[in-house]
């Protein structure tokens, strides 16, 4: 199932969501605040996420 990947293989990937009445979101999987203060060396890969998002918006 998609939920039982790592978060690290989810991250860079998108997703439709459909909503019950018709609307659609489309989803990323990003790292957690908590997760890049813990480990710095992972934000650059946050910023590209960050500018992923911005692009699609």
């Amino acid at each position: 199932m998609e939920y039982e990947r790592g978060i690290t293989r989810l991250r860079g990937t998108w997703k439709e969501l459909v909503f019950g009445d018709g609307a659609k979101a489309d989803l990323t999987a990003m790292f957690h605040p908590a997760y890049l203060l813990r480990t710095p060396e992972q934000k650059r890969l946050a910023w590209r996420d960050l500018r992923a998002i911005a692009q699609k918006l």
